[in-house]
Formats: C-alpha cells, structure tokens, sequence
C-alpha cells in the first residue's frame, strides 16, 4: 500500500537523482573529457636568424638551438661547401649531429669558443639540399641551394657564345723594299711610265672629290676597326670566376641583395663581401672587448 508519506520519499529520492545527473550534463563540456592538444606544451617555435632589411641566414628554436649559414646566404651557396654554425642550448657542450641529405658531417663541426660549433662543410650536391641538426629529440632543418662558380646567382642565365671571325681582304701582291730609299726610287720609276689603260686625274680633280695624296710610308692604318663578331672560349678551355678572398656576401648599405630579374643601373654596387673571422680571432675580439670592458669600469670607479 503506498501511502502519502511514501510518494514525498519518492519524490525527494528522484529530485536527488536528477541534481546528480545535472552536475554531469553537457552544461560543462570539459568535465570528465580527456585532455586536447590545447592541454599539452607546444612544439618548440622556429624563427629565422635575420638581420633587419637583410635575407634570413638561419633558423633557431626558442629552446636555443641553431643552425645558420655563415660564409654566405643558404640561397647563394657556391663551390659546393660552406661554412655552417650550430648554436646549442645554455648548459649544453655537445652532442649535436649534423647531416647533409642524410650524409653524416658532424665531423667538419669544431668548438668556435662562443657556445656553439662552426665548421666548412664541403660535398654539397648541385641545387637545393637540406642540412638537418639533431639534439636529442629535437631536430632544425635548414635548406641550401649550391649553384656553379661560374654562375649565375641572381644576374640571370649567361649570354649566348659568341665568335670572332676574320674577314680576309686581298690586296693583290705586294712589294718589299730594303728601306724607304728603295721603295721611292721604285715609286719614281713606275711613274716615268703610265700604265695602259689608266685615266688622268688631274689636281684641280682630286679637289672637287677631297683626295688627298701623301708619300708612303709605315704609319697605322687605323686605330679603331669595328667588325660584326662572335667570341668563342677556346676548346678545352675554362674559366673560374671567384672572390679574392672567402666571407659573407651582404648588401650594400641601405640595401638589399638583388635576385633574378631584378633591372640594376651600370657601375651599380650589388654586393659586399664580408670576411670572416677565424674562431682563434674571434675569441681575441671577445678577449679585447671584455679589456675594454674592464678599464671602462676602472675609470668609471676612479671618476
């Protein structure tokens, strides 16, 4: 028998089950779900190792490691080699593989007394590669483009041969004489006797037309004679245009580094080439610097 008192239990049970099971509903989405890809730490950022106004030389992860070309821009690699800086985390000495498309060259790498590894990496494959740094578990990549010495990087392709023909002329024969005194006196012979056939013409002539006759004898002919050519590299040879010196190209001053197509003025500078330091001179240069450095603070103290 269910009497008054029973059915207020009842209810009060089922108010009881339907609080429970509202604290559970979908009024709050992230109760009891797993955690999501917002939940866990982000991947380390890659940003570019750039001067302002200047292309990128490299990458670096906000955990400290880099991998940066220093002789010349990735892009304007030549010779297949270059010179290639690791830049490792605080507190870490080593450890560090480099690779060249798979190629292990971690052996080029030496301690550059800055924190990080510096090394000529030589074998680039012609066009772009890619270098891949390891730490552990993490992994930077940087790509490379390897172009020709004897270009082009960014002029455009080369000019097509050309060729230097010789246009021979014939001059009938020709006489010899032992000195100017000969050659006049065989001058003065021929003119005792006029050839047959042959036409006067006489001073007031050769005015009219502006001739103008002169004794022979050696002098130049011409100083400038313009003939339609074309330049040829002789067979078998070739010619390697390179710096004088090894460093980093970098714009001018105010400038940027012009590329393929780019329309450029004539005597135009497009470049500079920066030398660069040997790990043994920079580390004097940081040597001097931290000098310097004290003797401010010397003369600051006795101020």
């Amino acid at each position: 028998m269910i009497t008054a008192a029973s059915r207020r239990r009842a209810v009060v049970a089922l108010a009881l089950v339907a609080l429970v099971l509202g604290s559970c509903s979908d009024d709050d989405p992230d109760a009891g779900a797993p955690a999501t890809d917002v939940d866990r730490p982000a991947a380390d950022e890659v940003t570019p190792i750039q001067v302002p106004g200047q292309p990128a030389t490299g990458v670096r992860t906000s955990s400290g490691l880099a991998l940066e070309a220093r002789s010349t821009c990735p892009e304007y690699v030549t010779g297949g080699d270059v010179v290639i800086r690791v830049g490792l985390p605080d507190g870490v000495e080593g450890g560090a593989r480099l690779t060249v498309e798979g190629r292990d060259v971690t052996g080029a790498l030496a301690p550059d007394g800055a924190g990080g590894l510096e090394g000529l990496v030589t074998g680039l494959p012609a066009g772009s590669s890619e270098l891949v740094v390891q730490l552990g578990d993490e992994r930077l990549a940087l790509e490379v483009t390897d172009h020709p010495v004897t270009g082009p990087l960014f002029s455009g392709l080369h000019q097509e041969p050309f060729s230097c023909a010789v246009q021979v002329l014939d001059l009938g024969e020709l006489v010899v004489h032992a000195d100017p005194a000969a050659a006049r006196a065989d001058a003065e012979a021929d003119a005792t006797e006029e050839p047959a056939g042959s036409v006067s013409f006489l001073l007031e002539q050769q005015w009219k037309v502006g001739m103008m006759l002169a004794s022979a004898g050696p002098r130049r002919v011409t100083e400038w004679l313009s003939v339609p050519a074309r330049i040829v590299p002789a067979e078998g040879a070739a010619a390697a245009v390179t710096a004088p010196v090894s460093g980093r190209l970098v714009p001018p001053a105010g400038g940027v580094l012009a590329r393929s197509g780019d329309r450029v003025e004539a005597g135009a500078v497009l470049a500079w080439l920066e030398p660069l330091l040997s790990p043994a001179d920079a580390a004097q240069v940081r040597a001097l610097e931290l000098e310097w450095g004290l003797a401010a603070l010397e003369v600051e103290r006795g101020l």
